[in-house]
């Protein structure tokens, strides 16, 4: 018959037996003797101890609680909130903190820490709520790379005259335009608005972009005509027809005229004839009145 024994002992001593009695012997059969098992490990703690018939039982810590001192006889300790605690884990509730960036969304140390929403962030850790994040305003940009889900957005204002920004929200301020050839500048530009540009007045020009006023066309002088009207870009061409050789006067056939240089056939006009100048762009003619003394003007020709 075997014995479950330490150092050849017969009685049970616990501070020296390693073997408990699994199976008692009979008259048919031996006893069955079982290794105790080691101290409960950390992340357990004990629920019964060894005795000369049974083995010590050990327990896992739950999630959501801790051996915080690895003495197995001593209970778990629960966790608050702001911390995600897994299954069988030593040291403090506080080691498993939600870290930055992250947040307890349900009070509840056993399930996971969540991130922080979009427009939210949490700088510290043990937190159970994100903050909201500001928005930038009209005539505010975000600096770049202030905002995280652990740092508050930050936001500076557009450089006036400069950029813009006309609605709050994310995104950078936009550069001022300048005026377009032909258009003036009517409102200065804001941190919260554009330049704002209107198109040059009758009479007046201007031929570049540029935040410049328009200018004033000028006016034909004593013995000048018009022979091109001003634009928004363009000023009024003046010339002195009367003793231009740029008239070729035309010879009037069938009324139909033909140039004396080119012969070229143009349409008649009562009280008209229209002329092709050698002298000026092809895209204009001269019309000239012949009740009086020859007084020609150049008038687009289409």
């Amino acid at each position: 018959v075997c014995v479950c024994v330490f150092g050849g002992m017969m009685v049970f001593n616990a501070e020296q037996d390693y073997e408990y009695e699994l199976v008692p012997p009979t008259a048919t059969g031996n006893r069955a003797c079982e290794l105790y098992s080691v101290q409960c490990t950390g992340g357990q703690y004990q629920t019964r101890n060894r005795t000369a018939t049974s083995d010590r039982r050990c327990e896992v810590c739950d999630a959501g609680f801790i051996d915080d001192d690895s003495n197995p006889l001593t209970q778990c300790v629960y966790c608050g909130n702001g911390v995600y605690v897994p299954a069988r884990r030593t040291g403090s509730c506080r080691d498993y903190a939600c870290s930055a960036g992250s947040f307890d969304n349900d009070g509840d140390p056993a399930t996971p820490c969540i991130p922080c929403p979009p427009n939210t962030f949490q700088p510290n850790m043990g937190a159970d709520f994100c903050e909201e994040a500001i928005v930038c305003g009209v005539g505010e940009e975000e600096v770049p790379g202030s905002f995280s889900n652990v740092s508050q957005r930050a936001c500076r204002v557009c450089q006036q005259g400069l950029t813009f920004k006309d609605v709050a929200g994310p995104g950078a301020c936009s550069p001022v335009s300048d005026c377009r050839a032909g258009t003036t500048q009517f409102a200065l530009p804001t941190i919260a608005a554009n330049r704002l540009c209107i198109p040059c007045a009758q009479d007046t020009f201007k031929p570049a972009a540029g935040n410049e006023a328009c200018t004033p066309a000028t006016v034909c002088g004593a013995g000048n005509v018009s022979v091109a009207e001003p634009t928004s870009t363009t000023d009024r061409m003046c010339a002195n027809l009367q003793n231009s050789t740029a008239c070729i006067l035309a010879k009037v056939v069938s009324r139909r005229l033909f140039t004396a240089k080119t012969r070229l056939t143009l349409p008649w006009r009562r009280g008209t004839v229209r002329l092709w100048p050698s002298s000026l762009p092809a895209a204009h003619s001269l019309a000239c009145t012949m009740a009086r003394p020859p007084c020609c003007k150049l008038v687009r020709f289409r």
